[in-house]
């Protein structure tokens, strides 16, 4: 893995394909009663890796909640650790509400021998957007771009009122998201040009699920926000409303228009 311009890991596929496993919203809580949860859930997350064998584990927010977050991430560092496998973590709208904040959480990422976070740049909004290149042979065969979809932003009514609902991806995020794409490309292939093949294939992690996601399944909930996955977008039931941003500030569009990012994973909602 070349995290673009960050440090460098490495992992060895025992397959043609890197095999990659998701956690969302492990639930490593710092109250007298949720301990043995914390414990309960760090011990599945071990058993699920060494049951799957995974090339790399994402972590996609809400990684730890509560209070003293400061010790909770040593817990989840420790676990990760232990396996041995390459990891990559990305922030929820809930990892920064207790002491640590998000770049001392950064911090002790980046001490993590198998830990590939990196800050990202300094002036983007957010903490923890960056890119991991997995690589075959040299060359670049799939892109991961993992972003900081933040945690509450303030929104407007139009009449002088404000409202704080989740946040949104930002736009200088969506220009560096762009950035990004065109230069691995261009970096790879000479140029990028998706319309002649000259574009590097990506996914996306991050933690709050895009506007687009509620749109999609509008038409299959019912007048509470449930509702099942039909057959032909996939699989899963929605337990709980879909909790985006009220703001679509076109992130989506600007996937589809570079044609590199196939596929988009949330950690936010809880019971899908």
């Amino acid at each position: 893995y070349d995290t673009y311009g960050g440090r460098s890991g490495s992992a060895q596929s025992k397959s043609s394909r890197a095999r990659i496993l998701k956690f969302c919203r492990s639930p490593t809580r710092s109250s007298i009663c949720c301990r043995a949860i914390t414990k309960k859930a760090l011990e599945l997350t071990k058993e699920l890796v060494t049951e799957e064998k995974p090339d790399l584990v994402v972590l996609t927010g809400d990684n730890v909640s509560a209070l003293f977050t400061d010790w909770l991430i040593d817990d989840v560092i420790d676990c990760m650790e232990s396996l041995g496998v390459p990891w990559a973590p990305v922030f929820g709208n809930h990892d920064g509400e207790g002491k640590a904040d998000l770049k001392w959480q950064g911090e002790q990422f980046m001490k993590a021998e198998h830990c590939l976070y990196q800050p990202g740049p300094s002036n983007l909004t957010g903490e923890g957007n960056y890119i991991i290149n997995v690589t075959e042979n040299g060359k670049v065969i799939q892109s991961l771009i993992l972003m900081d979809s933040g945690n509450h932003d303030t929104y407007g009514d139009g009449s002088g009122e404000e409202t704080s609902a989740y946040a949104y991806i930002h736009y200088d995020q969506i220009e560096w998201y762009k950035w990004a794409i065109r230069s691995v490309s261009a970096q790879q292939y000479g140029s990028f040009d998706p319309a002649g093949g000259k574009v590097v294939e990506s996914m996306a992690f991050f933690h709050i699920a895009l506007p687009e996601m509620k749109e999609a399944l509008l038409p299959y909930l019912d007048e509470n926000g449930l509702g099942e996955v039909p057959e032909h977008l996939g699989f899963g039931a929605i337990r709980e409303g879909i909790a985006c941003p009220p703001l679509n500030s076109g992130l989506f569009d600007a996937m589809k228009e570079l044609g590199s990012t196939k596929n988009i994973f949330f950690g936010h909602d809880h019971r899908k």
